[in-house]
């Protein structure tokens, strides 16, 4: 699926470029949407989904409202948790707790890119360590802290659950 198409035609379409090349966020949100919903979910269908509703911005890979729109096609509930830098741990180890799965962007170190990057925030390990999907980089945990100061947006947290 990573050669398919993600842009406004959708996977079949002319225009954007591969789900490889710009398709983090859609890739990201299948893997959380495979665990919600039970079922796989590939990255092909939701690029397809997302590009034919405008979600794929050029040189820069999604809009910040693909989660919403994605969430919505699958019958997912959605929340927008955006907030400041300083408040940004606290308020994803709540909705965390609360059963709510993080579909974020940040731009700069690993676990993102610095082009920008999408990834899910999915749990908490034992240790307090944020479980991450991460279509790019491979599934990993990470100290809340690493991710904050690697370059998460915390004004782009959206959460997403059954």
């Amino acid at each position: 699926w990573g050669s398919y198409r993600y842009g406004t035609g959708g996977i079949n379409g002319k225009q954007g470029t591969s789900i490889c090349d710009s398709g983090c966020g859609p890739s990201s949100f299948a893997m959380m949407a495979t665990v919600l919903l039970g079922r796989e979910v590939f990255p092909s269908e939701t690029a397809d989904i997302a590009g034919k509703a405008g979600m794929h911005v050029t040189d820069a890979g999604s809009s910040w409202e693909i989660t919403n729109t994605l969430a919505k096609h699958y019958g997912l509930q959605y929340q927008d948790f955006g907030t400041s830098r300083n408040s940004c741990i606290n308020v994803i180890n709540n909705a965390l707790n609360d059963g709510w799965m993080i579909h974020t962007s940040g731009a700069g170190s690993k676990p993102f890119s610095s082009g920008g990057h999408y990834i899910g925030i999915v749990g908490i390990d034992n240790n307090g360590n944020w479980l991450i999907v991460d279509s790019s980089h491979g599934n990993a945990s990470y100290a809340p802290s690493a991710v904050v100061n690697a370059g998460l947006k915390c004004d782009n947290l959206k959460g997403i659950r059954k």
